[in-house]
This record gives structure tokens, C-alpha cells and sequence, in this order.
């Protein structure tokens, strides 16, 4: 089964790189843009990533906010799963709808010193090692646009979202 997974995203990563290769070239409007070949390369850069990740779960996604209206925060996605997503493409903005159970919190590095002490407890304890992160409680109002935030979903395949209810957001502006 790991193997086989293994296998299936080898396969498509190097299927995807020659694809992004040949959507460079015949996209590039500097180069064979008068041929009006470019227009479809965020089209097919979109259908290659979910035709790529349709048997693979992807969970999350990282981006900025570039809109706050009400409880939907509009998410700017330049890159999904390695994949660099074009600005047209309509995998690149993601509507971000928070719900009730949606849980918002900032992720911040612990001081220094917090770590090395830290570590030192864990080393003379053992148990499960302690986080670099400091995790404090946020709540919609804190997050403005120009947020850099990862967004995990419960289940389901993120990359097919659009419109997403996440059950965790992250504010990682470090």
C-alpha cells in the first residue's frame, strides 16, 4: 500500500513537472502568447493538480488573507501541495468560512530560553518533546488582511474545496 502510494505520487510529480514545463512554454505570452496558447494555462495547471491529488487526501492549506467580509475570509493560495498556482487560475483565491467550531489561534516561537529549558526537563524526564510554539487563542476579529494563516480541514480533500469550513486556522505571521 506505501508503495504503491509512493508510486502514484512519484509518477504524477514528474507527470506534473513535464506538464508545468510544456504549460511555461506554450503559456509564456513573451514567447508563444501571439499563438493565444496562454490563456489555458492556469486552466490546465488547475486540472492537472486535481487530477494529481484525486486519490491523495490533503488536509491543509497555507496562504494571506487578501479580504475580510463578515465571517469569509477570502485566501490568496499561491502554492497548493508544491504546486505553484498561477494568479488566474481558479484554484488561487479560496473562499474561508468560519464556523462556529472553527478553532482560530497564533502560532508564535517560544523565547529561547523558554526552549533551552524546555529541552533540558525533556531530555531529564522524556515523554513527548516539547513544541518551539507558543499557541494563543484568537478570535475572527484579530485576523486582517495581509495575514499569512494555515487552514486544516477535519477530512475531506482540500484541494477540491473551493468554499471551506475549517475546523482549525492558524495565524503564522512570523
Amino acid at each position: 500500500m506505501q508503495n504503491e502510494t509512493t508510486k502514484k505520487i512519484t509518477t504524477g510529480l514528474i507527470v506534473l513537472v513535464l506538464l508545468l514545463v510544456v504549460v511555461y512554454v506554450f503559456g509564456s505570452p513573451n514567447f508563444f502568447g501571439r499563438f493565444g496558447i496562454g490563456s489555458r494555462s492556469a486552466e490546465i495547471v488547475s486540472e492537472v493538480v486535481r487530477e494529481m491529488f484525486q486519490d491523495i487526501s490533503i488536509g491543509s492549506l497555507s496562504g494571506t488573507i487578501a479580504g475580510v467580509s463578515g465571517s469569509v475570509l477570502t485566501l490568496e493560495v499561491p502554492v497548493l501541495a508544491g504546486v505553484r498556482i498561477p494568479e488566474d487560475a481558479d484554484m488561487f483565491l479560496r473562499s474561508i468560512t468560519i464556523g462556529g467550531d472553527t478553532k482560530i489561534v497564533e502560532q508564535t516561537w517560544k523565547s529561547e530560553e523558554a526552549r533551552i529549558e524546555e529541552m533540558a526537563i525533556y531530555r531529564e524526564e522524556g515523554g513527548i518533546p516539547p513544541s518551539p510554539y507558543d499557541m494563543r487563542t484568537l478570535t475572527l476579529a484579530d485576523l486582517k488582511v495581509g495575514d499569512r494563516i494555515a487552514v486544516s480541514v477535519g477530512g475531506g480533500n482540500i484541494v477540491d474545496m473551493l468554499e471551506i469550513v475549517p475546523a482549525e486556522i492558524k495565524r503564522t505571521n512570523q
